[in-house]
């Protein structure tokens, strides 16, 4: 078992809060997450699921592969177009 601000340091972890803050925490990554597009999260979703036991180098072809697949729908092309537009994007889920 590691303590947390050694998990910190590691880039294991992104913060370490009180007990009392853990819910208010994850609700500020949850919206976080919720404002990309929903197929880039569930496409980071299905690699870590699919990467989790195999190796670097397999895990890397893999994560290319739904990457390609990602990089090839609207809302790829939505978020740097909104963003060069100043604007929030406006995901479709294409």
């Amino acid at each position: 078992m590691m303590p947390a601000e050694e998990a910190v340091q590691f880039g294991l972890i992104n913060k370490v809060v009180p007990a009392d803050q853990v819910m208010a925490e994850c609700e500020k990554y949850a919206k976080i997450i919720c404002s990309n597009g929903p197929i880039a999260v569930q496409a980071a979703k299905e690699a870590a699921l699919l990467t989790y036991n195999m190796g670097w180098g397999e895990a890397f072809s893999t994560e290319a592969v739904i990457a390609e697949r990602v990089f090839k729908t609207d809302d790829a092309a939505e978020g740097p177009r909104a963003f060069a537009e100043k604007r929030e994007p406006v995901y479709q889920g294409k």
